[in-house]
């Protein structure tokens, strides 16, 4: 097998796998945003995967549970508003947010997030 940088050449092929396997689950990723772009090839040349590392932009937010709940919600949606501004300005197209409290989960909902498509996962790196 052999590991290398993905290139124009192996687009074709990746393109097949995509249309096989994947069309019903993800949009076909822009490799060329990414950070970087891998192929693994066999001997012969064959894609056996291709794939890579994109950022994602997460909003993070602190928000005083104490504080009333109009003034919360205002808060949100200028912070959100801001978020999703300042994110699309550097070139993302999504906004995550990951979340563990239900009533923050529906408040997010309410105002546009929504849910992703698969089960997130993350690989602790250290």
């Amino acid at each position: 097998m052999n590991l290398s940088f993905l290139g124009q050449g192996d687009m074709a092929q990746t393109k097949e796998l995509y249309d096989q396997f994947f069309s019903q689950e993800f949009d076909f990723p822009d490799f060329q945003r990414f950070l970087f772009s891998l192929v693994v090839r066999d001997g012969h040349g064959k894609v056996i995967t291709a794939g890579g590392v994109r950022t994602l932009a997460e909003s993070i937010i602190i928000t005083d549970k104490n504080y009333p709940i109009e003034g919360r919600l205002a808060a949100l949606k200028e912070m959100q508003g801001a978020q999703a501004y300042l994110a699309q300005q550097v070139g993302y197209d999504q906004l995550h947010a990951f979340i563990q409290d239900e009533k923050w989960l529906a408040h997010l909902k309410k105002h546009g997030f929504k849910d992703c498509i698969g089960k997130a996962l993350y690989l602790p790196l250290f």
